[in-house]
């Protein structure tokens, strides 16, 4: 399993590799105009389940996941 770093805000760089490609992480029923959105490297979707504790960013390079401190999906 994958550590999820703590973050207060989007990071600018990554933490762990310093890349500045990190990616908006999508969750619910993906919409039709969604399709668009795949083209898009910098969103990635999460998945249909809604939960606590999930990333909200993902680095692209290194795959190091972050979430959000005290921000809730829910």
């Amino acid at each position: 399993m994958k550590k999820i770093l703590s973050v207060t805000q989007k990071p600018i760089s990554c933490p762990k590799c310093g890349s500045y490609k990190i990616a908006d992480i999508i969750y619910g029923e993906p919409l039709p105009y969604y399709k668009s959105y795949n083209d898009n490297p910098l969103i990635i979707n999460g998945g249909c389940m809604i939960a606590d504790g999930l990333p909200h960013y993902q680095c692209i390079d290194c795959s190091q996941e972050f979430n959000e401190y005290g921000k809730s999906l829910i």
